[in-house]
């Protein structure tokens, strides 16, 4: 003979509904540290490649680059790199007065 199915009370789903709530503030924690540390190790990379293509000048020219924006000129390094979290470096090829300065940014 088949028994009565019970389903769960609502103690026992308030308990559980709890130890969720607990539980989840310390994922979320986690989670954000390891997409900061993540993001760390990303900008630290990115600097190993900048300082690299600045070898690879030297390497090519026989001397370092006077500025970022040599670079930039020169086509060894494009100045709207990636940041980890997705937005570009504020770093501006050319001064203001410039007027490639205008048609870089709108």
């Amino acid at each position: 003979m088949l028994g009565k199915s019970r389903g769960f009370s609502l103690v026992e789903i308030m308990i559980v509904v709890g130890i969720i709530g607990l539980l989840a503030p310390t994922l979320m924690l986690s989670l954000t540290v390891a997409r900061q540390k993540a993001q760390e190790t990303a900008c630290l990379d990115n600097r190993r490649v900048i300082e690299s293509i600045e070898q690879q000048f030297k390497m090519e020219t026989g001397r370092h680059s006077t500025t970022f924006y040599e670079l930039v000129d020169t086509g060894y390094l494009r100045w709207d790199m990636q940041t980890p979290a997705g937005g570009i470096y504020a770093w501006v090829p050319y001064p203001a007065d410039d007027p490639r300065y205008h048609t870089i940014l709108g």
